[in-house]
């Protein structure tokens, strides 16, 4: 399933949150029409009033009705097939030959549509708008600005924003528990599109070892109880891009040995061991992208430990994976591995903003 498919089906679970006691304000009520911001604050407002259990999955499904998508037809109708098969629209997807499967959605009761198919190892979305009724000519019309490149987490797709049409872009972390969501709202008006405005959800998260991997069993017990804290500690940004470093500082010799290490690239990534157990996390093998090495005291003696995150090549999907080594002439010999999974909690903020368009788009 790809992106735009789990945020769907994070919204259809929300679907079942309508109970949580919206307004009919809440849900569409009179607001400052002149404000491009007031659309995000009143999705802002809903989102600080759910309770953290509306969370538990991440995503924006706790919007509830206020925020709703479009029904993307896997068999579209005879209409939306001759959309789909118009060689301008082809075109506009870079998709003549009609290699791709291409989804539409019409944007409520109007005569607004929106086209488009994912292409490339990033699942990048090409998109195009055409207005069309039967009986008349398809026009491909302008879409509103883009604000993400539309790969890989960031997607987009129509829907309802406080009831009024509107295409929503959706761009989050790839992992299953994000640490922010963000969400772009442009609505459709009588005169076309409306300004935009943008709806960032940052989330608190927790951390918690699902599995462990001995090979050592006193280095095990020694790294069992700093495992959550260094992968919460991983998560926080680094701005500077300091190395990362967790605990006490090595001895100069530790750390002049330390740096020794081959460092990691493409190439050159660290097996995440397990000992021959399966392991039940669903990308047990570190992404080349995100992981770090670093000189870890356990117990009076220092050793390579790498903390990053499942997934396959660049693309980090997985939970949290550390794993505790000692150098070995060239090698690192494993000695110990730990899943770390991380979880939302609930809602820590919100931020409503006018985003920039992407200058690239």
């Amino acid at each position: 399933m790809n992106l735009l498919g789990r945020s769907l089906a994070a919204v259809a679970v929300g679907l079942g949150c309508l109970a949580l006691g919206a307004s009919a304000h809440a849900a569409g009520g009179a607001f400052d029409e002149s404000d491009p911001l007031a659309p995000c604050q009143q999705l802002a407002a809903e989102a600080r009033a759910a309770p953290a259990s509306a969370w538990a999955k991440g995503g924006y499904g706790a919007l509830g009705a206020m925020m709703t998508f479009e029904p993307a037809r896997k068999t579209p109708s005879a209409f939306d097939a001759g959309l789909i098969a118009l060689p301008e629209v082809r075109k506009a997807l870079a998709d003549e030959a009609g290699d791709y499967t291409v989804t539409i959605q019409r944007f409520g009761a109007t005569d607004l549509y929106v086209a488009w198919d994912d292409q490339g190892t990033l699942e990048c979305q090409n998109v195009v708008f055409l207005r069309a009724s039967p009986g008349h000519p398809a026009k491909i019309v302008d879409g509103p600005p883009q604000f993400s490149n539309l790969c890989w987490t960031s997607q987009g797709a129509a829907g309802a924003v406080l009831k009024a049409p509107a295409f929503i872009e959706t761009e989050g972390f790839t992992d299953e528990a994000p640490d922010e969501e963000d969400i772009e709202v442009t609505r459709w008006g009588p005169n076309g599109w409306r300004p935009a405005c943008r709806l960032a959800l940052i989330f608190k998260t927790s951390f918690k070892v699902t599995e462990r991997f001995c090979g050592d069993q006193g280095v095990c017990a020694a790294a069992a109880p700093l495992a959550a804290q260094i992968a919460a500690r991983h998560r926080q940004p680094r701005p500077d891009k300091t190395p990362f470093r967790f605990g006490s500082p090595p001895t100069k010799a530790a750390e002049t040995a330390f740096e020794r290490v081959p460092q990691i690239d493409e190439i050159n990534v660290p097996v995440f061991p397990t000992f021959g157990a399966k392991a039940k996390t669903e990308f047990p093998g570190y992404s080349y992208n995100g992981i770090d090495l670093f000189p870890l005291t356990l117990k009076g003696a220092t050793h390579v430990a790498a903390i990053g995150y499942g997934g396959v090549g660049w693309r980090e999907i997985g939970d949290a994976l550390l794993a505790i080594y000692q150098p070995d002439g060239d090698d690192l010999k494993p000695l110990a591995g730990f899943v770390i999974a991380r979880s939302v909690t609930g809602l820590a903020s919100t931020r409503v903003e006018i985003p920039t368009p992407d200058p690239g788009m």
